[in-house]
Formats: C-alpha cells, sequence, structure tokens
C-alpha cells in the first residue's frame, strides 16, 4: 500500500467517475465460507460505497458503506461495513441497469446513512485526540514538575554551600583563609546565579510546550478532512 506505484494506482480509481451499476456478486464459486453473508443469499438491493479521510496525527483512509435490500431494510453501520467489503472479495458481473429503479428515495436514504457514519467517524476521532492530548498534557506536567523539583534542588544545595562558606569565613583564623574562602563563596554565588537564570528559562520552556501542546491540539481538532 505504501509503494508509489500503489499509491498512484489507488489514486486513479478513486478519481473515477463511476455509473450507477447493476452487479451480481458470485458467492456459489467463492472458495471460503463467509457466514456473514449467507442470510442475504437470493436477496437484492442497493450499496453506496465512498471513501473518508481524516487528517489528524495522519491520514486515515476510511471506506464506508450503506446499503438498503429491495424490501426497504437499511443495514446497520457496522453490518454494512462487514457486508459491503465482503461482497468486493467476492467475483461479479455487470448486467444491464434499470435505471429508473435507482430512484430519489433510494439516494436519500443512502447518502443520509453514509452522512451518519461519517459524523460518528469524526466525532470518535475527535474524542480520541481529545483524550490523547490530555495524556500528552500530562506527562508534560509530570516532566516540568520533575525538572522544577531538580533545579530547586540543585538551588537548595548551593545556598547551603553559601551560607556554610560564610560562616567557615567568619571563623577562619586569618586573613588568607578568609580570602579563600570568599573566594570560593562567590564562585558558589556565581552559579546560583546561574543556577536560577536556568530555573527561570527551563519554566518559560514547559509553559511554551504546554502552549504548544494545547494550539495543536486545537489545530488538530479543526484538521479534520473529509472527503
Amino acid at each position: 500500500m505504501s509503494h508509489p506505484l500503489a499509491g498512484q494506482i489507488i489514486d486513479a480509481c478513486k478519481a473515477q467517475q463511476l455509473p450507477v451499476s447493476h452487479l451480481v456478486f458470485d458467492y456459489q464459486t467463492s472458495p471460503k465460507k463467509i457466514s456473514i453473508l449467507e442470510p442475504l443469499l437470493g436477496q437484492s438491493g442497493w450499496l453506496l460505497a465512498t471513501s473518508l479521510t481524516v487528517s489528524s496525527f495522519e491520514a486515515e483512509d476510511h471506506v464506508l458503506f450503506a446499503l438498503v435490500t429491495d424490501h426497504g431494510t437499511l443495514l446497520e453501520p457496522e453490518l454494512s461495513a462487514e457486508v459491503g467489503s465482503r461482497l468486493f472479495s467476492l467475483p461479479a458481473m455487470a448486467q444491464p441497469l434499470q435505471s429508473a429503479a435507482f430512484n430519489h428515495t433510494l439516494q436519500t436514504q443512502l447518502h443520509t446513512a453514509i452522512a451518519a457514519q461519517r459524523a460518528r467517524l469524526v466525532n470518535h476521532t475527535s474524542e480520541r485526540n481529545g483524550v490523547f492530548f490530555d495524556q500528552e498534557l500530562e506527562k508534560l506536567d509530570h516532566w516540568g514538575e520533575d525538572r522544577r523539583s531538580s533545579l530547586k534542588i540543585n538551588l537548595k544545595d548551593l545556598d547551603d554551600q553559601i551560607k556554610e562558606l560564610k560562616k567557615q569565613a567568619r571563623s577562619a583564623p586569618n586573613l588568607p583563609e578568609k580570602l579563600k574562602l570568599e573566594k570560593v563563596r562567590k564562585k558558589c554565588e556565581s552559579e546560583r546565579d546561574q543556577a536560577w537564570r536556568e530555573y527561570d528559562q527551563a519554566a518559560k520552556e514547559i509553559e511554551q510546550a504546554k502552549d504548544l501542546a494545547k494550539r495543536k491540539k486545537s489545530s488538530v481538532g479543526r484538521r479534520i478532512l473529509m472527503r
């Protein structure tokens, strides 16, 4: 399916304008038993198949089926999907079509059924994406808390070192020792200032990442495309 040649063939087939046709599917020559089709043997009706592409995180292609028997029974969406796909695994022959048989009422019934399936599928995709984004935002919150906690621990360690160095400098026995401790203290203070800057920058990055995820969630919600 991912081969460029396969993609070209699929696109060419999808671009065809197919007329209303009369097909006779031959179950008797099927090498496999297809239980879901057996209750329909000997019956006739109308089938509409259409493609649906939902574009969210990645493009998802679906084929939607609507089937109604000549007795006026509209198959349930799940049954229509299974029956439709199974029918097209059978050999079929085209026969002359009585154009008057496919009337406006049938068209409306089939297109209404497809529209309902499309709406359910799009809603399901939106709900699934919403759950996924909520999970990702929760992970992002945990990651942000862990990063902030790590930086806070580093800041506290540096503050404790500075306090201890000040204490040692006050009790140092001579000036050279005091100057040596003072030099170390200044270095720790410089590291602490840098750590504060990193903490502030990390806080901004965390909030930016969360805002980006929220905007992406909104964008994906709008980028559900249908054809």
